[in-house]
């Protein structure tokens, strides 16, 4: 096995860019690369990207020629390496691997990963998912405010039951694991951090993000706290009338989800 060495390197910006397209990212950082090595692309003799989820993020299953050609490479083998995270490292591995064994002197690496092309996919789709969205919220609030019968949990022999302290840091517990790894909350910081990339800098993030998650801790502090106190208060005619009002909130939210996306369409 003979030496290797990184004679170049180049990176774009680290951002959201609705504007630009993985293979114009990709094409920008491996242009300044070459240029830092002050190699020209008939001097590559292959190509390696390492790319995450690149076919389902951008509908293109042959990126690393697709990006090889705009390049300027022809006639080299160019190859994709997909390891989640580790897939820029994947391919650096394999590029290195190449050169100490002899099976090529010079050779171009890439790592080029966009998640915000997935959100700008969804934007040409608003329409039809606001209308989605629509139903669902209107078919929930139907279902709570005319379909869904209030009861009171019991025990076996009728009597209400009676929460313990340690059974209240349960529930806690249980109840803030599941917010926190539910799909569609992890979607949703996906989708803010996407767009707060655009105007504010990591610091800043960092500090919404903080801040937001002591809110939501308080707010699942105070709902367990407050429970005790609420629950003789709790009578089925009052959990009937918070089902049809949490019914006509949903109901009142699709609707204007469906003005919404007839406004989209005009």
């Amino acid at each position: 096995m003979r030496p290797v060495a990184v004679v170049g390197i180049g990176k774009t910006a680290f951002g959201a860019f609705p504007d630009r397209t993985l293979r114009s990212l990709a094409v920008e950082a491996g242009e300044k690369c070459m240029a830092d090595a002050d190699v020209s692309p008939s001097q590559i003799e292959a190509f390696y990207l390492g790319n995450f989820a690149g076919p389902s993020f951008v509908g293109q299953n042959h990126l690393a020629p697709y990006i090889a050609g705009s390049l300027g490479l022809t006639g080299v083998p160019c190859t994709r390496f997909e390891a989640a995270c580790a897939s820029g490292g994947s391919a650096f591995f394999h590029a290195v691997s190449s050169v100490a064994a002899g099976l090529s002197d010079i050779v171009l690496v890439v790592l080029s990963n966009t998640v915000s092309a997935l959100v700008n996919q969804m934007l040409e789709h608003k329409s039809a998912i606001a209308i989605a969205g629509s139903a669902f919220l209107v078919s929930m609030g139907v279902y709570f405010a005319f379909f869904k019968k209030a009861h009171l949990p019991t025990d076996a022999e009728g009597n209400m039951i009676r929460f313990r302290k340690r059974d209240m840091a349960r529930i806690f517990a249980s109840g803030f694991i599941i917010n926190t790894l539910n799909p569609g909350v992890i979607l949703f910081w996906l989708g803010n951090a996407t767009v707060l990339s655009v105007d504010h800098t990591l610091q800043e993030r960092v500090i919404i993000f903080s801040v937001c998650l002591l809110i939501n801790m308080a707010a699942d502090v105070a709902k367990v706290m407050m429970a005790g106190k609420l629950r003789s208060k709790i009578t089925l005619r009052a959990l009937t009338i918070v089902n049809k009002i949490s019914g006509s909130l949903l109901i009142i939210f699709g609707l204007a989800l469906v003005l919404f996306s007839r406004e989209i369409m005009h």
